[in-house]
């Protein structure tokens, strides 16, 4: 097949399939998720029945039907297309907010900001939250060593 053809081909094909997936339920939604004719899966800040409507869609495991409307579970937030755990400097209400993501148990909401933080005693450092005594403690051990070094 020539060239021009080849790529023609491809061009239709690529129309064909483009013009099956607007013609289908929906762009996410499969036979098994149709619910009285329409999809049940349902995305961010979609209109939902049950907290299933907002699972099958692209909000996740970690989705509810709040007030008629999908959204994310209590110590989760919409980022990149799904419900996540929340994580440094998310908004929040409650330390249970900033403790499933990788703040884990050191996690704390501030009051005065309402944004996630490491808890009193803990610093955010490398994706994580840190002992800060023990990085006290760890400096001060490296000063110590590299003093000692220069006095002998």
């Amino acid at each position: 097949m020539e060239p021009k053809y080849w790529l023609l081909a491809v061009v239709v094909m690529v129309a064909m399939s483009y013009a099956s997936v607007e013609g289908a339920f929906g762009a996410n939604c499969t036979e098994d998720m149709l619910r009285n004719g329409e999809c049940a899966a349902k995305g961010y800040s979609d209109a939902c029945q049950t907290n299933q409507d907002c699972q099958l869609g692209n909000v996740g495991a970690n989705a509810i039907c709040k007030n008629s409307m999908c959204d994310c579970m209590d110590g989760y937030s919409w980022k990149t297309d799904m419900c996540k755990a929340k994580g440094y400097n998310d908004t929040c209400t409650a330390d249970a907010d900033c403790q499933l993501g990788k703040l884990e148990d050191k996690g704390a909401c501030s009051n005065t900001t309402n944004t996630c933080d490491c808890m009193d005693g803990f610093t955010w450092e490398e994706d994580i939250c840190n002992d800060a005594a023990g990085l006290a403690i760890s400096i001060t051990l490296m000063l110590g060593v590299l003093l000692s070094k220069t006095t002998l």
